[in-house]
């Protein structure tokens, strides 16, 4: 389920990037998927570092 969310995001993000770069706003593309890519990454890196709860 995890992979189909992440590529409707991507196609998502693609639209809009095309809306904005036909509006020449190509930094701002860049800049705002930049943003999101370093979000992701810290999120996963927090993810990774969370230990597994014992069950009791």
């Amino acid at each position: 389920m995890g992979i189909y969310k992440y590529n409707y995001f991507k196609r998502v993000l693609e639209k809009i990037a095309g809306a904005l770069t036909d509006k020449g706003l190509l930094k701002f593309v860049i800049v705002a998927l930049l943003s999101i890519n370093q979000e992701i990454s810290a999120f996963q890196k927090e993810i990774a570092n969370k230990k597994p709860i014992d069950k009791i």
